[in-house]
């Protein structure tokens, strides 16, 4: 199967290439060519879809560098609690109520079902979620075409006894849910497989050595939380005499292969081991705003070199899987304390495509021959946007998940004039959220 995307008002190759009025090129899962008059392929390619790009921005997919697909179902729930208090209220009664139903696959697949389609309608191709516990989640994401990293999420300190497992059974866990996520990757290229810790504060120190002798003995990325919260920063001093991020680098746990979501409270010691070991922070702003856990130092780490992520987080602490909206808070946010260029729409879009490829360990977010095919074509006949600016400030500033038209994933249409192709949208949400209520309702009886 080949794609022809021709004439492309804008080509943004990455945030700082911009090309005008030119063909891309699409065979099998990755980009053949970018150039004028691509149209001579169309006698040789074999069978091929042609996209009218004239009315387009054609971009490299989003990436959303965290998230919690689960929560998809918990969305207004204690909605104005800080972090700590926001887990005893929704986080754990979820994880609780989990296990009696264990495996709950019917809630896992419709919460996924949801996120993924959510993320897709809002020019979102690739995600890390953290929690993945399950094949059925998995395969859902295979099946709606969508490009996914099952962080495997691990604790055993600081959280409900009942949810405390022996570490040999995580262990076991780990490298059952490995083998099977290998088995299905097999079949469909798009999922891969990491090891979360939840915290530094939540894994015992021979929990996070296992993770990093593990990762690096079967090849694959490290995930999970770090320094989100000065309460985490706090206790992690006064219990181990090290912060967070100091914490994770005694343990061999900062390598060019992990990424740690938020990454808030960091010393300026911090960024040099993370630029050391080029580590990559994942800023999260508005699950941060929301939770009021603070202000991530991005632009510091940045400017320090370090290629800063950016995601979504949460379904229910952010709320919105929208990356457009993401970047735009990114910029935002770091303006308010008076530095207008702080960080720039060119950093915002540079860290939701180049980093957070980088973070989820994918060939992506640029568009050049020879990557991945995981393209975006936005709608540009939209109020909102009929400006002469510059293109990439534009779509930082002003575009929206609705004025994306098609996303292609892994060489394929999967959203079409803004509809998705290989899944049922009524359907996903009707199953949500009758499963969602029933959830609901049995995490608060009695």
């Amino acid at each position: 199967m080949s794609i022809l995307i021709r004439q492309a008002r804008y080509l943004i190759r990455s945030a700082d290439r911009v090309e005008r009025d030119v063909d891309v090129l699409i065979h099998g899962r990755r980009i053949a060519a970018i150039g004028p008059n691509l149209e001579a392929e169309l006698t040789t390619a074999g069978k091929m879809t042609v996209l009218d790009g004239r009315a387009r921005a054609v971009m490299p997919g989003l990436i959303n560098a965290h998230t919690h697909l689960y929560q998809c179902v918990l969305r207004g729930l204690h909605s104005d609690l800080p972090l700590e208090p926001w887990l005893q209220a929704v986080v754990f009664p979820y994880r609780r109520q989990a296990r009696l139903a264990y495996p709950d696959e019917a809630m896992m697949v419709a919460a996924s079902r949801a996120g993924c389609a959510e993320m897709l309608k809002n020019g979102t191709t690739a995600f890390i979620d953290m929690d993945s516990t399950i094949g059925a989640a998995w395969r859902a994401w295979q099946e709606m075409g969508i490009r996914g990293a099952a962080a495997f999420n691990v604790a055993n300190a600081q959280i409900p006894p009942e949810l405390v497992a022996p570490l040999a059974d995580i262990q076991r866990r780990v490298l059952e849910q490995l083998a099977e996520c290998r088995a299905l990757a097999a079949e469909t290229p798009t999922l891969s497989f990491m090891i979360a810790a939840a915290s530094p504060q939540m894994c015992s120190r021979p929990l996070l050595e296992w993770i990093a002798a593990t990762a690096e003995a079967e090849g694959i990325m490290i995930h999970g939380h770090c320094a989100e919260t000065a309460v985490e920063f706090r206790e992690t001093v006064d219990e181990t005499g090290f912060t967070p991020v100091g914490w994770l680098a005694e343990a061999g746990m900062l390598t060019p292969h992990t990424s740690l979501a938020h990454c808030v409270h960091v010393t300026p010691a911090d960024r040099a081991l993370l630029a050391e070991h080029e580590t990559i922070p994942v800023h999260c702003p508005k699950s941060n705003m929301k939770l009021a856990s603070g202000v991530s130092p991005a632009p510091a780490m940045l400017g320090a070199g370090i290629a800063v992520a950016l995601a979504n987080d949460g379904p229910a602490s952010n709320d919105l899987q929208d990356m457009f909206e993401e970047m735009r808070f990114a910029a935002l946010l770091h303006k308010v304390e008076g530095q207008a260029d702080a960080l720039t729409a060119q950093d915002a879009f540079r860290m939701a495509t180049e980093h957070s490829a980088r973070a989820a360990g994918i060939d992506a977010g640029v568009l050049d021959p020879g990557r991945l095919a995981d393209v975006v074509l936005l709608n540009l006949e939209q109020p909102h946007l009929a400006a002469p600016g510059e293109i990439v400030p534009l779509l930082v500033y002003c575009a929206q998940g609705r004025d994306v038209d098609t996303v292609i994933v892994d060489g394929r249409i999967v959203v079409a004039g803004g509809r998705l192709t290989l899944a049922d949208e009524a359907e996903i949400v009707e199953r949500a959220r009758r499963l969602g209520a029933e959830r609901y309702r049995a995490m608060t009886a009695g």
